[in-house]
């Protein structure tokens, strides 16, 4: 199978996401995924607003646990448009990927800083594409929102192994035909502090972590 990554290119009819994991579908039009319907499955999200269209990235501060971790996850660029655009992604390391994967890969998006509500910022995660032919529909995407690890970007999940049980748990619904887009949230691998138990920067990281790979 061979598949690539594309931003998505709409918003649901209301303009908005309610759920902390989001239901996608993903389907081939010639070589580039392209975006069906999102559904909702779980209750987390409050809603979307549009960032500014440009955007400084912050610079790393070690006093909030920035670095350690490859240049992959510095984008030194401006950021505009939309949240939930591709910006780059690579290879993850077989250590670091998931048995029932036929494919995995490093993505870094942007989405809105969920701090100040305004702004855009570069996030990171994973993106695991399951075995196998996929439907004719296409692959239906799950998004995963992770426990905590800690709050450096050396904690980030797509830079270091994951748990048994998250192990365990993302291959399971990989041999049930899902893909599943991880993100890491904000401040976890990227530039800049990570806002532990802040809700509305979750929900974006994740929302935004759908669009981007749609």
């Amino acid at each position: 199978m061979s598949v690539e990554l594309g931003p998505l290119g709409r918003q649901d009819e209301e303009g908005e996401v309610n759920g902390q994991a989001a239901l996608a579908i993903l389907t081939e039009r010639g070589s580039v995924m392209k975006p069906l319907r999102a559904a909702v499955v779980l209750g987390l999200l409050v809603g979307m607003h549009g960032a500014s269209s440009l955007a400084q990235v912050p610079k790393p501060d070690p006093l909030q646990g920035d670095g350690r971790v490859s240049e992959f996850y510095s984008w030194s660029g401006e950021l505009s448009g939309p949240p939930g655009r591709l910006l780059r992604s690579e290879p993850l390391p077989a250590t670091l990927g998931l048995a029932n994967a036929a494919r995995q890969e490093r993505i870094l998006y942007t989405s809105t800083d969920g701090i100040e509500g305004k702004s855009l910022i570069a996030i990171s995660g994973a993106l695991f594409i399951p075995k196998g032919t996929p439907p004719q529909e296409g692959w239906p995407l799950l998004a995963w929102a992770h426990g905590t690890v800690g709050i450096a970007d050396i904690c980030a999940p797509s830079w270091q192994a994951r748990s048994y049980r998250d192990v365990r748990y993302l291959n399971e619904w990989l041999s049930q035909g899902f893909a599943i887009v991880a993100t890491d949230y904000q401040g976890l691998g990227t530039p800049g502090p990570h806002p532990y138990l802040k809700v509305r920067p979750d929900a974006y990281s994740v929302l935004d972590s759908v669009r981007a790979v749609l």
